[in-house]
């Protein structure tokens, strides 16, 4: 997303309770939603690193050893985790009981505590064809909150959660 674009925009009214059925499932994904985010940003980080080790690599070694290290690079990406399921997180693909449910809160979890209906922008490479699609803003009990893109290509969807940051004077040096 080029800097200074809206990626998201939601209805300043919340969703009336108790929510639709629909919404609540919906929410009820919130658990394995974030699990992906955040093992999506482990791995993006993970091969990073790797990426740069491979170039660092090349100007030490020649490129005969940083072809080596791309092939090696390629292999252990191919074992890399994909989607919720791997990274450890429930599968959110029904209905949840209300024990588990996220709404609820239970096991300690944030939980979403307003809805507010959106849209959030996508796009290709390069930011080609951008488009709007439907999302939800999640107002979560601690505080942060979640824009979740639904996109109609995507089972699960995509989530990015927001935390606000506590700066102070001495930490903006």
């Amino acid at each position: 997303m080029p800097a200074g674009e809206v990626s998201w925009q939601a209805d300043a009214a919340t969703l009336p309770q108790p929510w639709p059925e629909s919404e609540v499932q919906l929410v009820d994904r919130l658990p394995s939603l974030s699990a992906a985010a955040l093992a999506a940003v482990q791995l993006w980080e993970q091969v990073a690193h790797m990426v740069a080790a491979a170039q660092l690599e090349q100007q030490q070694m020649g490129p005969l050893v940083a072809e080596q290290l791309v092939q090696q690079l390629e292999q252990q990406m191919q074992h890399l985790p994909a989607g919720p399921a791997a990274a450890g997180a429930g599968g959110g693909d029904g209905p949840s009981s209300s024990s588990s449910s996220s709404a609820t809160g239970a096991r300690g979890q944030p939980h979403v505590a307003a809805v507010h209906t959106g849209v959030g922008r996508v796009a290709g490479d390069g930011f080609q064809h951008p488009e709007w699609v439907p999302g939800r803003l999640w107002q979560l009990s601690d505080g942060r909150i979640a824009f979740l893109w639904q996109e109609a290509h995507q089972e699960e969807g995509f989530l990015i959660e927001y935390e606000r940051l506590q700066l102070t004077p001495s930490s903006c040096k």
